[in-house]
């Protein structure tokens, strides 16, 4: 699993930091195993739950497990906290996982949907001078757009277009591409 992840994903040291476990495949080859469980953390570091995640393409591609009071968004940060002041919210857990390293938090909405609660979440938890940058995959551009655009009056929030993944990013292109934040900051 360690392999995997790391040619995938390049997670290196983060798969113990973010508490991601193999879940071996049972006998009967019920679904809940060979799998990643991928927790869901709260702002405060608790986990609320998580999801089985196939990384091999078994069906179904997540089975996911919850508090039923947790609201969903999975919190990533680093100690030192990240050098771009801002809060970055994307679309999945492995693509935080990877930019938690260059911002001062990273938050995966997991999905698109990111409504009043989500950003009331978010925006409770930033420093004072950090901003919200929305960064979904580039099937959701319009989707972050409209994001940005209807929820402008929360203050600091701004938009990063994305061509491809940032999982999927090689490590240069990820630190290039986080970089163009220190645009939105000015």
């Amino acid at each position: 699993m360690r392999a995997d992840l790391n040619r995938r994903y390049s997670l290196f040291s983060n798969i113990d930091q973010y508490r991601l476990r193999w879940c071996e495949k049972h006998e009967d080859g019920r679904d809940n195993f060979g799998r990643v469980w991928i927790p869901v953390v709260d702002c405060t570091g608790r986990e609320v739950g998580g999801t089985l995640r196939s990384i091999y393409g078994d069906v179904p591609k997540e089975v996911s497990f919850f508090d039923n009071e947790a609201p969903g968004l999975s919190w990533y940060w680093n100690d030192p906290l990240g050098e771009l002041p801002c809060v970055l919210a994307v679309e999945d857990r492995f693509s935080a996982m990877r930019a938690a390293r260059y911002v001062h938090k990273c938050v995966a909405l997991r999905g698109t949907h990111c409504g009043v609660a989500q950003l009331q979440e978010i925006f409770a938890n930033k420093r004072p001078n950090d901003i919200v940058v929305i960064a979904l995959d580039k099937d959701a551009t319009g989707k972050a757009a409209e994001i940005v655009s209807t929820f402008g009056y929360f203050g600091q929030l701004k938009m990063l277009p994305l061509q491809r993944d940032l999982k999927d990013l090689a490590e240069f292109e990820l630190r290039l591409k986080l970089n163009e934040i220190k645009e939105l900051l000015e």
